[in-house]
């Protein structure tokens, strides 16, 4: 029965004949409140009639279309019509939201131009309108100022919009927005926008250009690529010509898309390595295994202080005296062809004493002098590597491998008492160094007379 009641609503006579006209076809009059405003504004649609063969499913709703809201899009949805408030013979239709909140929905960067609100009346979701009750428009004569009556005829203008570098850039890189407008001696301004493709966000303006010779041009270098190394990010790139007199309409240009990639960043996959840390010892620090770098620099430091630093595959450096027992760390840092480092530290080490003295060949201490009670024995120094800064000595008795020390006989030189007559003498000497493990020798001098 719904399909036969919507079928016949009105008649209208051509020829003198009664011809039935499809309530798809009724329409009446439509005005937009107010008459002027912003794009923030609230925004009333009033008709003089109403739907017909109305019953629980009949539906109200207002569709906008214009410029960014090509097809039309929903104004008023879900509008049940029993909720909709009458006005006189019509209703009063307040738009969900305003022209600003419609243009951030539907991610249109600037509102220009006429929009036209035509009202509609469904039977059920997903039906073909069963009536249009008519439509009217609004004019925005700037971003943000509309008027409800046509504005001065202009001449309708077209613009193209160019992008140089064109397909993937790398964040940070700069990008340049051109846009040529048709007729070439139109002025005015036109507004370059990035909107993310996706993940949300909101329009971010890239500039305002002025038009010099039909071209306006921007450029900019801020925006962000995706989450780490090289990921994508999508833009819509809006392009708005805005005419700075009557004589010209606004217009914009085809959306295009732009790629920004994320910079790379250098990834450490096998931490820095010191080699043994010791005294007089040539210690290196490799700088491990990175990704996505491109250039290096290795920073040995001990107790906090750099002492060496390499821009190869290693560093290295010999701790002196001074470094012993202190903390050796290296920290590399890594350079990633973009320009992005990142900082890796080895497991820092402690400096340990270096290898103890050792004689040189053939330069032993020797000792002097005649081996009987009541002489005096005096031994050298002899020659140390690395050179000894100190020494001590220790007179001793030797039975077999066992030295015994005589009880203050510490000195170069040594008299011989009668007690030890018989005993076989010798003397242990002591080199020292600082940083260097202490070298001893123990030299035999013989039998006591």
């Amino acid at each position: 029965m719904r399909a036969l009641k919507s079928l016949v609503a009105v008649t209208a006579v051509i020829a003198g004949l009664m011809i039935p006209i499809t309530s798809s076809q009724a329409t009446g009059a439509v005005s937009v409140s107010p008459s002027t405003g912003t794009s923030g504004s609230s925004i009333d649609i009033y008709t003089t009639t109403i739907c017909p063969d109305i019953d629980t499913d009949t539906k109200v709703q207002v569709f906008v279309e214009g410029i960014g809201f090509s097809g039309g899009k929903n104004a008023t949805p879900n509008a049940r019509e029993d909720s909709v408030p009458r006005s006189g013979s019509g209703y009063r239709i307040t738009l969900a939201l305003s022209m600003a909140d419609f243009a951030m929905q539907y991610q249109v960067p600037t509102l220009s131009g006429q929009y036209t609100f035509t009202v509609k009346c469904f039977q059920g979701v997903g039906s073909s309108p069963t009536a249009i009750l008519g439509s009217s428009s609004l004019w925005f004569t700037s971003p943000t100022v509309f008027q409800t009556t046509e504005p001065a005829s202009g001449v309708a203008t077209s613009l193209e919009m160019g992008i140089t570098p064109m397909g993937n850039v790398v964040a940070g890189s700069t990008v340049t927005f051109a846009a040529t407008v048709t007729p070439s001696d139109a002025t005015g301004s036109v507004v370059f926008t990035a909107t993310p493709v996706s993940g949300g966000g909101t329009p971010i303006t890239l500039g305002t250009g002025q038009i010099v010779q039909g071209v306006a041009t921007v450029t900019y270098n801020s925006l962000a690529g995706g989450a780490s190394s090289r990921l994508p990010k999508s833009y819509r790139i809006d392009a708005s010509y805005t005419s700075n007199s009557d004589d010209y309409f606004d217009s914009e240009a085809d959306q295009k898309t732009l790629v920004v990639l994320a910079k790379l960043t250098p990834v450490n996959t096998a931490a820095p390595v010191i080699s043994t840390a010791k005294v007089g010892t040539a210690l290196t620090c490799t700088r491990g295994t990175w990704l996505d770098a491109s250039t290096y620099s290795i920073v040995i430091s001990v107790a906090g202080t750099s002492v060496t630093t390499s821009t190869g595959t290693t560093a290295s450096y010999t701790p002196v005296a001074a470094d012993a027992n202190k903390s050796v760390t290296c920290r590399v840092t890594a350079t990633s062809v973009d320009g992005l480092t990142a900082n890796q530290d080895a497991t820092a080490k402690t400096v340990a004493l270096g290898s103890a003295l050792t004689v040189v060949a053939g330069k032993s201490p020797k000792i002097t002098g005649t081996i009987a009670t009541g002489k005096k024995l005096t031994v050298s120094a002899g020659t140390w590597s690395p050179a000894a800064t100190s020494y001590t000595y220790q007179w001793v008795t030797i039975v077999g491998t066992n030295a015994t020390a005589i009880s203050k006989a510490t000195a170069s030189s040594f008299t011989i008492p009668a007690s030890l007559k018989g005993k076989t003498i010798g003397v242990i000497v002591t080199a020292k160094k600082v940083g260097y493990a202490n070298g001893t020798i123990t030299v035999k001098a013989g039998k006591i007379a």
